[in-house]
C-alpha cells in the first residue's frame, strides 16, 4: 500500500474510533441494504457464494452486536492484533 493511502486509511480508522466512542458525530451515514450488496455482486459477476456472508462472518457480526468484539485504543494496536496468530 502506498504511504499516502495508508495515512488516509489510518486517519479514517482513527476517526471511526472517535465516532464510536461518542467523541464526535459522524458527518455522513450511509445505510447499505443486503440486496444492494447482492446487486453489486451480480453486476461485477461475483459468485452467489461471495455475496452471502459465511457462518464465521455472521457469528462475528453477532458478537459485535452483543458487545463482545475487541476494542483497540489505536490503529497500531489493531494492526498488531491482526498480525498475531490466535
Amino acid at each position: 500500500m502506498k504511504e499516502d493511502d495508508f495515512k488516509i486509511l489510518t486517519a479514517s480508522v482513527e476517526e471511526a474510533g472517535r465516532i464510536k466512542a461518542g467523541k464526535m458525530a459522524s458527518s455522513k451515514i450511509t445505510e447499505i441494504q443486503p440486496t444492494e450488496v447482492q446487486e453489486v455482486g451480480r453486476n461485477v459477476h461475483i459468485s452467489q457464494e461471495a455475496r452471502v456472508p459465511n457462518a464465521e462472518t455472521v457469528a462475528a457480526m453477532g458478537e459485535l452486536e452483543e458487545g463482545k468484539g475487541k476494542s483497540f485504543g489505536s490503529v497500531d494496536e489493531l494492526l498488531v492484533d491482526l498480525s498475531t496468530d490466535d
